[in-house]
């Protein structure tokens, strides 16, 4: 449940221009991808949740959390993105030992044309025997 964790994490981070309640795990409801074009839409998804190949006595001591984080603009954008929200949002990330493995280039759907940038963030964290 590690997009949940994140989920957390995003809402209660205070990043400018961000909704606590338009950040999602999982899935963003069918109303809210129908409706919303003058916010942020944030989704945390798992990319992976495994053993790590750190062992000690014949077992797996590390699991590394893989997860994706997208994030969708609304349809006009008169803030610079990168520092308003994608540089916080690594900021948080870290302070919260999550660590962006890759991403941080802006796209456009091209169904919408909304703007959207994804990041994978990746987290290692000991095993509790």
């Amino acid at each position: 449940m590690i997009a949940k964790e994140v989920c957390d994490i995003i809402k209660n981070g205070n990043i400018p221009n961000v909704d606590p309640s338009m950040v999602f795990a999982y899935s963003t409801p069918s109303d809210v991808q129908s409706s919303v074009s003058n916010k942020i839409v944030i989704l945390i998804t798992e990319i992976s949740n495994r053993p790590s190949n750190k062992h000690g006595s014949d077992s797996y001591i590390i699991k590394l959390g893989l997860l994706q984080v997208q994030i969708f603009y609304p349809l006009s954008v008169d803030y610079d993105t990168e520092t308003t929200i994608e540089d916080p949002l690594l900021e948080l990330m870290e302070s919260n030992k999550w660590f962006c493995v890759l991403g941080g280039q802006v796209d456009r759907d091209p169904q919408t044309s909304q703007l959207f940038t994804t990041f994978h963030f990746q987290k290692e964290k000991e095993r509790v025997f």
